[in-house]
Protein backbone atom coordinates (compact mmCIF):
# COMPACT_ATOMS: atom_id res chain seq x y z
CA UNK A 1 0.00 0.00 0.00
CA UNK A 2 1.48 3.27 -0.88
CA UNK A 3 0.45 5.66 1.72
CA UNK A 4 2.09 8.70 -0.25
CA UNK A 5 -1.07 8.36 -2.97
CA UNK A 6 -3.41 7.19 0.11
CA UNK A 7 -3.35 10.41 1.62
CA UNK A 8 -2.38 13.06 -1.09
CA UNK A 9 -3.98 12.36 -4.00
CA UNK A 10 -7.77 12.45 -4.45
CA UNK A 11 -7.86 10.58 -8.06
CA UNK A 12 -8.91 7.07 -8.07
CA UNK A 13 -10.52 3.98 -6.32
CA UNK A 14 -9.20 2.24 -2.90
CA UNK A 15 -10.61 -0.93 -1.51
CA UNK A 16 -12.53 -0.91 1.94
CA UNK A 17 -9.59 -2.53 3.90
CA UNK A 18 -7.51 -0.15 2.67
CA UNK A 19 -9.60 2.64 3.60
CA UNK A 20 -9.65 1.10 6.94
CA UNK A 21 -5.75 0.55 7.24
CA UNK A 22 -5.30 4.13 6.22
CA UNK A 23 -8.38 5.90 8.76
CA UNK A 24 -6.70 4.13 11.55
CA UNK A 25 -3.28 4.81 10.49
CA UNK A 26 -3.94 8.59 10.22
CA UNK A 27 -6.08 8.67 13.57
CA UNK A 28 -3.27 7.26 15.66
CA UNK A 29 -0.39 9.27 14.19
CA UNK A 30 -2.48 12.51 14.28
CA UNK A 31 -3.66 11.47 18.46
CA UNK A 32 0.17 10.89 18.71
CA UNK A 33 1.59 13.84 17.09
CA UNK A 34 -1.22 16.34 18.82
CA UNK A 35 -0.24 15.05 22.26
CA UNK A 36 3.26 15.19 21.65
CA UNK A 37 2.94 18.79 20.49
CA UNK A 38 0.68 19.72 23.65
CA UNK A 39 3.08 17.72 25.95
CA UNK A 40 6.07 19.56 24.66
CA UNK A 41 4.60 22.83 24.48
CA UNK A 42 1.85 22.64 27.49
CA UNK A 43 4.67 21.12 29.59
CA UNK A 44 7.11 24.01 28.39
CA UNK A 45 5.08 26.86 29.13
CA UNK A 46 3.69 25.66 32.52
CA UNK A 47 7.74 25.56 33.48
CA UNK A 48 8.24 28.98 32.30
CA UNK A 49 5.10 30.31 33.86
CA UNK A 50 3.72 33.87 33.09
CA UNK A 51 3.29 35.40 29.64
CA UNK A 52 6.19 33.12 28.38
CA UNK A 53 3.59 29.98 29.23
CA UNK A 54 0.92 30.83 27.61
CA UNK A 55 2.73 32.16 24.53
CA UNK A 56 4.89 28.64 24.07
CA UNK A 57 0.82 27.46 24.70
CA UNK A 58 -0.30 29.33 21.60
CA UNK A 59 2.37 28.04 19.72
CA UNK A 60 1.38 24.42 20.83
CA UNK A 61 -2.16 24.86 19.63
CA UNK A 62 -0.98 27.20 16.38
CA UNK A 63 1.29 23.43 15.74
CA UNK A 64 -1.83 21.91 16.37
CA UNK A 65 -3.94 23.50 14.17
CA UNK A 66 -1.40 22.69 11.32
CA UNK A 67 -1.68 19.23 11.82
CA UNK A 68 -5.49 18.95 12.24
CA UNK A 69 -5.44 20.66 8.62
CA UNK A 70 -3.16 18.08 7.34
CA UNK A 71 -5.63 15.81 8.78
CA UNK A 72 -8.27 17.27 7.00
CA UNK A 73 -6.66 16.95 3.82
CA UNK A 74 -5.72 13.07 4.09
CA UNK A 75 -8.90 12.27 5.69
CA UNK A 76 -10.66 13.94 2.38
CA UNK A 77 -8.59 11.87 0.08
CA UNK A 78 -9.02 8.69 1.61
CA UNK A 79 -12.98 9.13 1.87
CA UNK A 80 -12.73 10.86 -2.23
CA UNK A 81 -10.79 7.55 -3.57
CA UNK A 82 -13.43 5.38 -1.38
CA UNK A 83 -16.32 6.78 -2.65
CA UNK A 84 -14.94 6.85 -6.30
CA UNK A 85 -14.98 2.90 -5.81
CA UNK A 86 -18.38 2.86 -5.05
CA UNK A 87 -18.71 4.49 -8.39
CA UNK A 88 -20.48 7.67 -6.98
CA UNK A 89 -19.08 11.45 -6.75
CA UNK A 90 -17.48 13.38 -4.22
CA UNK A 91 -20.35 15.50 -4.45
CA UNK A 92 -22.44 12.38 -2.23
CA UNK A 93 -19.83 13.07 0.69
CA UNK A 94 -21.65 16.23 1.54
CA UNK A 95 -24.56 14.08 2.66
CA UNK A 96 -22.11 13.44 5.56
CA UNK A 97 -22.95 16.99 6.82
CA UNK A 98 -26.74 16.46 6.97
CA UNK A 99 -27.91 14.77 10.83
CA UNK A 100 -29.65 11.24 9.85
CA UNK A 101 -29.06 11.37 6.03
CA UNK A 102 -25.14 11.28 7.08
CA UNK A 103 -25.79 7.32 8.27
CA UNK A 104 -25.99 6.36 4.39
CA UNK A 105 -22.46 7.07 2.85
CA UNK A 106 -21.13 6.28 6.20
CA UNK A 107 -22.47 2.73 5.49
CA UNK A 108 -21.54 3.24 2.06
CA UNK A 109 -17.85 4.45 3.05
CA UNK A 110 -17.03 1.80 6.01
CA UNK A 111 -18.94 -1.94 5.18
CA UNK A 112 -20.08 -1.39 1.16
CA UNK A 113 -18.18 -3.00 -1.30
CA UNK A 114 -17.18 -1.22 -4.45
CA UNK A 115 -18.57 -1.57 -8.19
CA UNK A 116 -17.07 -4.21 -9.74
CA UNK A 117 -14.69 -4.17 -12.71
CA UNK A 118 -14.24 -0.64 -14.01
CA UNK A 119 -15.99 2.61 -13.63
CA UNK A 120 -15.85 5.97 -14.42
CA UNK A 121 -13.19 6.87 -11.83
CA UNK A 122 -10.82 3.91 -12.90
CA UNK A 123 -10.07 0.14 -12.67
CA UNK A 124 -10.99 -2.01 -9.78
CA UNK A 125 -8.71 -1.57 -6.78
CA UNK A 126 -9.56 -5.42 -6.50
CA UNK A 127 -8.36 -6.64 -9.85
CA UNK A 128 -11.74 -7.31 -11.32
CA UNK A 129 -11.91 -6.74 -14.92
CA UNK A 130 -15.44 -7.50 -15.80
CA UNK A 131 -18.85 -6.13 -14.05
CA UNK A 132 -19.92 -9.68 -13.35
CA UNK A 133 -19.80 -12.82 -13.66
CA UNK A 134 -21.97 -14.82 -16.12
CA UNK A 135 -24.02 -17.68 -15.31
CA UNK A 136 -23.72 -21.03 -17.94
CA UNK A 137 -27.07 -21.86 -18.76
Amino acid sequence: MDFKNLYLNFSGRIRRSHYWIGAIVLSVGAGVLIGVVMMVFGGMGAQMGGGDGSAMALGGLLISCVIYLGVLYASLALMFKRIHDRGRGAIFLLLLLVPLVNLWPTIELLFLDGTQGENQYGPSPKGITSAAPTAAA
